[in-house]
Protein backbone atom coordinates (compact mmCIF):
# COMPACT_ATOMS: atom_id res chain seq x y z
CA UNK A 1 0.00 0.00 0.00
CA UNK A 2 1.36 3.58 -0.70
CA UNK A 3 1.01 6.32 1.71
CA UNK A 4 -0.43 8.70 -1.22
CA UNK A 5 -1.12 8.43 -4.48
CA UNK A 6 -0.77 11.95 -6.66
CA UNK A 7 -2.88 11.89 -10.01
CA UNK A 8 -0.86 14.03 -12.46
CA UNK A 9 2.70 14.87 -12.91
CA UNK A 10 2.56 18.79 -13.28
CA UNK A 11 4.33 21.18 -11.88
CA UNK A 12 1.75 21.08 -8.86
CA UNK A 13 2.24 16.98 -8.57
CA UNK A 14 5.96 17.38 -8.98
CA UNK A 15 6.65 19.85 -6.27
CA UNK A 16 4.21 18.56 -4.05
CA UNK A 17 6.31 15.39 -4.82
CA UNK A 18 9.60 16.77 -3.19
CA UNK A 19 7.47 18.30 -0.23
CA UNK A 20 6.80 15.04 0.91
CA UNK A 21 9.28 12.69 3.79
CA UNK A 22 11.75 10.32 2.33
CA UNK A 23 10.49 7.64 4.03
CA UNK A 24 6.79 8.66 2.68
CA UNK A 25 5.97 5.30 0.15
CA UNK A 26 4.63 7.95 -2.84
CA UNK A 27 3.70 7.45 -6.46
CA UNK A 28 2.26 9.63 -9.20
CA UNK A 29 0.20 8.76 -11.95
CA UNK A 30 0.29 10.41 -15.43
CA UNK A 31 -1.60 9.83 -18.10
CA UNK A 32 0.99 11.32 -20.88
CA UNK A 33 4.13 9.75 -21.46
CA UNK A 34 6.52 12.70 -20.25
CA UNK A 35 5.99 14.83 -17.33
CA UNK A 36 5.41 18.48 -16.88
CA UNK A 37 4.53 19.09 -20.23
CA UNK A 38 2.93 22.56 -19.57
CA UNK A 39 5.75 23.60 -16.89
CA UNK A 40 8.07 22.85 -19.90
CA UNK A 41 6.35 25.33 -22.48
CA UNK A 42 5.79 28.32 -19.42
CA UNK A 43 7.12 31.17 -21.29
CA UNK A 44 8.64 29.99 -24.28
CA UNK A 45 10.11 27.35 -22.78
CA UNK A 46 12.03 29.63 -20.20
CA UNK A 47 10.18 29.08 -17.11
CA UNK A 48 8.23 32.05 -15.72
CA UNK A 49 7.85 30.47 -12.58
CA UNK A 50 6.49 32.99 -10.13
CA UNK A 51 5.68 37.05 -9.63
CA UNK A 52 6.72 38.82 -6.64
CA UNK A 53 3.31 41.03 -6.95
CA UNK A 54 1.58 38.12 -5.46
CA UNK A 55 -1.58 38.76 -3.51
CA UNK A 56 -5.14 37.75 -3.91
CA UNK A 57 -6.35 40.62 -5.89
CA UNK A 58 -4.66 39.04 -8.83
CA UNK A 59 -6.78 35.98 -8.10
CA UNK A 60 -10.56 35.09 -8.75
CA UNK A 61 -12.20 32.34 -6.21
CA UNK A 62 -15.15 31.78 -3.82
CA UNK A 63 -13.10 33.61 -0.82
CA UNK A 64 -9.85 35.60 -1.40
CA UNK A 65 -9.33 36.36 2.33
CA UNK A 66 -8.54 32.64 2.67
CA UNK A 67 -5.68 33.19 -0.12
CA UNK A 68 -3.74 35.55 1.06
CA UNK A 69 -3.76 32.96 4.09
CA UNK A 70 -2.35 30.96 2.51
CA UNK A 71 0.29 33.05 0.37
CA UNK A 72 1.46 34.22 3.29
CA UNK A 73 2.25 30.13 4.22
CA UNK A 74 4.53 29.69 1.20
CA UNK A 75 5.20 33.62 -0.92
CA UNK A 76 7.26 33.78 -3.96
CA UNK A 77 10.60 34.71 -2.05
CA UNK A 78 9.78 31.13 -0.49
CA UNK A 79 10.06 29.53 -3.78
CA UNK A 80 12.73 31.78 -4.69
CA UNK A 81 15.14 30.50 -1.36
CA UNK A 82 13.62 27.04 -1.80
CA UNK A 83 15.31 27.15 -5.53
CA UNK A 84 18.58 29.10 -4.98
CA UNK A 85 18.95 26.99 -1.97
CA UNK A 86 19.34 23.64 -4.17
CA UNK A 87 21.65 25.55 -6.75
CA UNK A 88 19.54 27.16 -9.12
CA UNK A 89 19.90 30.75 -9.45
CA UNK A 90 16.76 33.03 -10.41
CA UNK A 91 16.33 36.26 -12.09
CA UNK A 92 13.27 39.36 -12.31
CA UNK A 93 12.02 40.62 -15.56
CA UNK A 94 8.92 43.18 -16.51
CA UNK A 95 5.96 43.32 -14.69
CA UNK A 96 7.75 41.33 -11.48
CA UNK A 97 7.79 38.49 -12.96
CA UNK A 98 10.64 35.74 -12.04
CA UNK A 99 12.25 33.40 -14.17
CA UNK A 100 15.22 30.84 -14.03
CA UNK A 101 18.87 32.47 -14.71
CA UNK A 102 19.48 29.53 -17.50
CA UNK A 103 16.55 30.09 -19.00
CA UNK A 104 15.95 26.44 -19.54
CA UNK A 105 12.46 24.89 -18.48
CA UNK A 106 14.24 21.75 -18.26
CA UNK A 107 16.33 22.55 -15.33
CA UNK A 108 13.47 22.74 -13.04
CA UNK A 109 11.89 19.92 -14.31
CA UNK A 110 14.65 17.50 -14.05
CA UNK A 111 15.67 19.24 -10.71
CA UNK A 112 11.83 17.90 -9.59
CA UNK A 113 12.53 14.32 -11.08
CA UNK A 114 16.18 14.07 -9.99
CA UNK A 115 14.50 14.58 -6.34
CA UNK A 116 11.85 12.83 -6.15
CA UNK A 117 14.28 9.89 -7.43
CA UNK A 118 16.73 10.47 -4.24
CA UNK A 119 13.54 10.33 -2.26
CA UNK A 120 12.87 6.65 -3.60
CA UNK A 121 9.03 8.39 -5.25
CA UNK A 122 7.89 6.49 -7.96
CA UNK A 123 6.30 7.87 -11.23
CA UNK A 124 3.99 5.90 -13.76
CA UNK A 125 3.71 7.47 -17.17
CA UNK A 126 1.31 7.27 -20.12
CA UNK A 127 -1.15 5.44 -17.70
CA UNK A 128 -4.96 6.58 -17.45
CA UNK A 129 -6.99 6.37 -14.24
CA UNK A 130 -9.63 5.12 -14.38
CA UNK A 131 -11.85 4.39 -11.20
CA UNK A 132 -10.85 5.48 -7.48
CA UNK A 133 -13.61 3.32 -5.08
CA UNK A 134 -13.10 3.56 -1.00
CA UNK A 135 -11.66 0.85 0.72
CA UNK A 136 -9.52 0.49 3.48
CA UNK A 137 -7.81 3.83 2.02
CA UNK A 138 -8.29 3.68 -1.39
CA UNK A 139 -8.29 1.45 -4.72
CA UNK A 140 -6.95 3.41 -7.57
CA UNK A 141 -7.64 1.24 -10.64
CA UNK A 142 -5.95 2.46 -13.86
CA UNK A 143 -6.09 1.12 -17.89
CA UNK A 144 -2.85 -0.68 -16.74
CA UNK A 145 -2.93 -1.57 -13.03
CA UNK A 146 -4.45 -1.46 -9.38
CA UNK A 147 -3.15 0.62 -6.86
CA UNK A 148 -4.29 0.77 -3.13
CA UNK A 149 -3.53 4.02 -1.01
CA UNK A 150 -3.91 5.54 2.23
CA UNK A 151 -4.73 9.28 0.35
CA UNK A 152 -4.66 10.61 -2.73
CA UNK A 153 -4.00 13.85 -4.31
CA UNK A 154 -5.34 15.28 -7.52
CA UNK A 155 -2.95 17.61 -9.21
CA UNK A 156 -4.60 17.14 -12.84
CA UNK A 157 -4.71 20.90 -14.70
CA UNK A 158 -7.33 22.16 -17.58
CA UNK A 159 -8.64 21.26 -20.60
CA UNK A 160 -6.61 24.22 -21.51
CA UNK A 161 -4.04 24.45 -24.22
CA UNK A 162 -4.84 20.63 -25.23
CA UNK A 163 -1.81 20.35 -26.96
CA UNK A 164 -0.32 20.12 -23.96
CA UNK A 165 -2.72 17.04 -23.05
CA UNK A 166 -4.57 19.36 -20.51
CA UNK A 167 -7.29 16.50 -18.45
CA UNK A 168 -10.47 16.80 -17.48
CA UNK A 169 -10.68 14.38 -14.90
CA UNK A 170 -11.29 16.47 -12.18
CA UNK A 171 -15.08 16.11 -13.90
CA UNK A 172 -15.11 12.65 -14.31
CA UNK A 173 -14.48 11.95 -10.61
CA UNK A 174 -16.56 15.04 -9.53
CA UNK A 175 -19.67 13.22 -10.88
CA UNK A 176 -18.79 9.80 -9.23
CA UNK A 177 -18.41 11.27 -5.55
CA UNK A 178 -21.08 13.79 -5.91
CA UNK A 179 -19.01 16.71 -5.58
CA UNK A 180 -20.17 19.87 -6.37
CA UNK A 181 -18.52 21.75 -9.53
CA UNK A 182 -19.42 23.89 -12.48
CA UNK A 183 -19.05 23.60 -16.48
CA UNK A 184 -15.59 24.90 -17.80
CA UNK A 185 -15.28 28.01 -19.53
CA UNK A 186 -12.34 29.33 -21.85
CA UNK A 187 -10.58 32.19 -20.14
CA UNK A 188 -7.84 34.79 -20.37
CA UNK A 189 -9.28 34.37 -24.15
CA UNK A 190 -9.22 36.51 -27.34
CA UNK A 191 -12.72 37.95 -27.31
CA UNK A 192 -14.60 37.34 -30.76
CA UNK A 193 -16.65 40.57 -31.58
CA UNK A 194 -19.60 40.92 -34.08
CA UNK A 195 -17.54 43.10 -35.92
CA UNK A 196 -15.42 42.93 -38.87
CA UNK A 197 -12.00 44.35 -37.33
CA UNK A 198 -9.43 43.14 -40.36
CA UNK A 199 -8.74 46.54 -41.50
CA UNK A 200 -7.20 47.11 -38.30
CA UNK A 201 -5.52 43.41 -38.08
CA UNK A 202 -2.40 43.30 -36.28
CA UNK A 203 -2.34 47.05 -35.15
CA UNK A 204 -2.64 48.13 -31.44
CA UNK A 205 -3.78 51.04 -29.32
CA UNK A 206 -3.51 52.34 -25.97
CA UNK A 207 -7.16 52.26 -24.43
CA UNK A 208 -9.59 52.56 -21.84
CA UNK A 209 -11.70 49.84 -22.07
CA UNK A 210 -15.33 49.08 -20.34
CA UNK A 211 -17.51 46.38 -20.34
CA UNK A 212 -21.32 47.48 -19.51
CA UNK A 213 -24.40 44.80 -19.51
CA UNK A 214 -27.82 45.90 -22.01
CA UNK A 215 -28.34 48.41 -18.85
CA UNK A 216 -25.34 50.28 -19.34
CA UNK A 217 -24.23 48.88 -15.84
CA UNK A 218 -20.28 49.28 -15.72
CA UNK A 219 -19.20 45.72 -14.90
CA UNK A 220 -15.32 46.53 -15.23
CA UNK A 221 -12.87 48.81 -17.21
CA UNK A 222 -9.03 48.79 -17.50
CA UNK A 223 -6.26 50.66 -19.07
CA UNK A 224 -3.68 48.97 -21.79
CA UNK A 225 -3.01 48.21 -25.05
CA UNK A 226 -5.55 46.18 -27.25
CA UNK A 227 -4.14 44.15 -29.99
CA UNK A 228 -6.74 43.60 -33.07
CA UNK A 229 -6.65 40.80 -35.02
CA UNK A 230 -9.89 39.98 -37.60
CA UNK A 231 -12.28 39.71 -35.82
CA UNK A 232 -11.20 39.12 -32.76
CA UNK A 233 -9.51 41.27 -29.88
CA UNK A 234 -6.29 40.34 -27.92
CA UNK A 235 -3.42 41.07 -25.56
CA UNK A 236 -3.12 41.28 -21.75
CA UNK A 237 -6.17 43.25 -21.27
CA UNK A 238 -8.65 41.81 -23.16
CA UNK A 239 -7.01 38.09 -21.20
CA UNK A 240 -7.83 39.79 -18.10
CA UNK A 241 -11.32 40.92 -19.28
CA UNK A 242 -12.29 37.39 -19.77
CA UNK A 243 -12.34 36.71 -16.20
CA UNK A 244 -14.59 39.58 -14.84
CA UNK A 245 -17.15 38.60 -17.26
CA UNK A 246 -17.14 34.65 -17.34
CA UNK A 247 -20.35 35.22 -15.28
CA UNK A 248 -22.35 36.49 -17.84
CA UNK A 249 -20.62 34.11 -20.38
CA UNK A 250 -24.39 32.97 -21.43
CA UNK A 251 -25.49 36.32 -22.08
CA UNK A 252 -22.53 37.66 -23.46
CA UNK A 253 -24.17 39.11 -26.45
CA UNK A 254 -25.81 41.10 -24.09
CA UNK A 255 -22.55 42.86 -22.98
CA UNK A 256 -20.79 46.09 -24.94
CA UNK A 257 -17.31 46.76 -24.80
CA UNK A 258 -16.14 50.54 -25.15
CA UNK A 259 -12.86 51.55 -26.22
CA UNK A 260 -11.76 54.88 -24.94
CA UNK A 261 -8.57 56.39 -26.89
CA UNK A 262 -7.08 59.52 -26.57
CA UNK A 263 -6.01 61.95 -29.39
CA UNK A 264 -2.44 60.96 -28.57
CA UNK A 265 -2.89 57.31 -29.04
CA UNK A 266 -4.89 57.18 -31.73
CA UNK A 267 -3.64 55.67 -35.36
CA UNK A 268 -4.00 56.46 -38.96
CA UNK A 269 -6.03 53.05 -39.08
CA UNK A 270 -8.40 53.22 -36.80
CA UNK A 271 -9.26 57.21 -37.77
CA UNK A 272 -9.84 55.45 -41.10
CA UNK A 273 -12.08 52.82 -39.76
CA UNK A 274 -14.20 55.26 -37.37
CA UNK A 275 -14.21 57.64 -40.30
CA UNK A 276 -13.55 60.27 -37.67
CA UNK A 277 -12.38 63.38 -38.01
CA UNK A 278 -8.57 64.44 -36.27
CA UNK A 279 -7.77 66.94 -33.20
CA UNK A 280 -10.56 65.27 -30.92
CA UNK A 281 -9.88 65.26 -27.51
CA UNK A 282 -10.57 61.50 -27.54
CA UNK A 283 -12.29 58.53 -29.15
CA UNK A 284 -14.54 56.19 -29.05
CA UNK A 285 -14.94 52.75 -30.48
CA UNK A 286 -18.09 50.34 -29.68
CA UNK A 287 -17.11 46.53 -29.91
CA UNK A 288 -19.80 43.99 -28.99
CA UNK A 289 -18.67 40.71 -27.84
CA UNK A 290 -19.93 37.41 -29.53
CA UNK A 291 -17.89 34.65 -27.72
CA UNK A 292 -14.90 33.53 -26.52
CA UNK A 293 -11.87 31.82 -28.82
CA UNK A 294 -11.54 28.01 -28.36
CA UNK A 295 -9.72 26.15 -25.93
CA UNK A 296 -6.28 26.13 -27.71
CA UNK A 297 -5.75 29.37 -27.46
CA UNK A 298 -7.30 30.03 -23.50
CA UNK A 299 -4.61 30.09 -21.01
CA UNK A 300 -6.89 29.08 -18.08
CA UNK A 301 -10.45 27.42 -17.27
CA UNK A 302 -12.95 29.52 -15.51
CA UNK A 303 -14.81 26.75 -12.80
CA UNK A 304 -13.44 23.84 -10.93
CA UNK A 305 -14.23 21.98 -7.55
CA UNK A 306 -15.84 24.38 -5.46
CA UNK A 307 -14.29 26.10 -2.47
CA UNK A 308 -17.14 24.62 -0.23
CA UNK A 309 -16.34 21.15 -1.11
CA UNK A 310 -12.89 21.09 0.29
CA UNK A 311 -11.65 22.13 3.98
CA UNK A 312 -8.90 24.59 4.58
CA UNK A 313 -6.21 21.50 3.74
CA UNK A 314 -7.87 21.18 0.29
CA UNK A 315 -9.26 17.69 1.89
CA UNK A 316 -12.51 16.73 0.24
CA UNK A 317 -15.40 16.82 2.67
CA UNK A 318 -17.25 14.15 1.20
CA UNK A 319 -14.28 11.74 0.91
CA UNK A 320 -11.78 12.05 3.67
CA UNK A 321 -8.23 11.61 2.47
CA UNK A 322 -8.52 13.05 -1.04
CA UNK A 323 -7.60 16.44 -1.89
CA UNK A 324 -8.21 18.45 -4.31
CA UNK A 325 -5.07 21.23 -4.98
CA UNK A 326 -3.84 23.68 -7.95
CA UNK A 327 -5.90 24.04 -11.21
CA UNK A 328 -8.74 21.09 -10.15
CA UNK A 329 -9.95 24.12 -7.60
CA UNK A 330 -12.34 26.85 -8.81
CA UNK A 331 -9.25 29.16 -9.11
CA UNK A 332 -8.21 31.41 -11.66
CA UNK A 333 -5.76 34.30 -12.11
CA UNK A 334 -4.87 37.58 -14.04
CA UNK A 335 -2.03 36.99 -16.86
CA UNK A 336 1.49 38.02 -16.13
CA UNK A 337 1.95 34.30 -14.86
CA UNK A 338 0.39 34.38 -11.56
CA UNK A 339 -0.60 30.58 -12.45
CA UNK A 340 2.63 28.97 -10.90
CA UNK A 341 2.80 30.92 -7.64
CA UNK A 342 -0.61 29.23 -6.66
CA UNK A 343 0.86 25.98 -7.61
CA UNK A 344 3.82 25.82 -5.30
CA UNK A 345 1.53 27.15 -2.65
CA UNK A 346 -1.41 25.07 -2.61
CA UNK A 347 0.68 21.60 -2.99
CA UNK A 348 3.34 22.74 -0.29
CA UNK A 349 0.22 23.20 2.17
CA UNK A 350 -1.52 20.36 1.04
CA UNK A 351 2.13 18.43 1.66
CA UNK A 352 1.98 19.81 5.51
CA UNK A 353 -1.56 18.31 6.25
CA UNK A 354 -0.54 14.61 4.40
CA UNK A 355 1.99 13.16 6.62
Amino acid sequence: MFDVIIIGAGASGLFLWTQLPKNTKVLIIEKNDTPGNKLLLTWKWRCNFTNLNVNASHYYWDSLDILNWYFKEFWPQDMISFLNGNGIETKEEDHWRMFLKSNKSKQLLDFFLKKNEENWHIIKLWETVLEIKKDDGYIIKTDKDSYKTKKIVISTWWKSFPQVWGSEYIFQFSKEFWIDIEDPIPALSWIITSEDLSNLSWSSVNANLQIKDKKGNLLHQEDGVILFTHWWISWPLVFNLTLHICKYYKKLQDLTIKLSINQQDITKRLLSYLKAPKNLKNYILTLHPKDFKDWETAKVMYWGVLLQEVNENFELKKASGIYIIWEALNITWETWWFNLQWCWTSAHHCAKNLC
